[in-house]
């Protein structure tokens, strides 16, 4: 280390609370969706069209579920976590979400269900005569990680 700097490796800490003083400390972050359920409401939006083609834009057309893994596997934690989880349909963006996590400490691994309502005015016209009319493929994402590191 040196003697005339008091965090040789410019971590958040200094050399005498370091365990390793000359290994910069630093969170490494890493996220995945795992289980993706999209249960489409094919009965509300079947009935829409039946009841004259137009659909309420409040009316939930899917009520995605997700298993979020998020793993810090860094020497230090990270004060805090954002990104976006995106849905798709065919290919097309329909929705980004936010999220924001507080801490994440180092060495820790979290799984979590998270649970969505996609309303119709979420998802552009063009997507929502293609779910009435024949089958697509829905994809959840993660996108956007931002996170503190060193």
């Amino acid at each position: 280390t040196n003697p005339t700097n008091q965090n040789t490796d410019n971590d958040r800490y200094k050399d005498g609370e370091d365990l390793t003083p000359t290994l910069k400390n630093s969170a490494s972050i890493s996220i995945s969706i795992s289980n993706k359920n999209f249960n489409m409401d094919f009965l509300n939006i079947g009935l829409a069209f039946i009841g004259g083609g137009v659909i309420n834009p409040d009316m939930i057309i899917a009520k995605p579920a997700i298993q979020i893994n998020i793993e810090n596997s860094g020497t230090d934690y990270s004060s805090y976590l954002d990104y976006d989880v995106v849905f798709y349909v065919s290919n097309t963006e329909v929705i980004k979400i936010p999220i924001s996590k507080g801490k994440i400490e180092p060495n820790n691994q979290k799984l979590e269900i998270k649970n969505f309502d996609i309303k119709a005015k979420d998802v552009p016209k063009i997507i929502i005569n293609a779910i009435t009319t024949e089958s697509v493929n829905w994809d959840a994402k993660i996108e956007n990680v931002e996170y503190e590191k060193y």
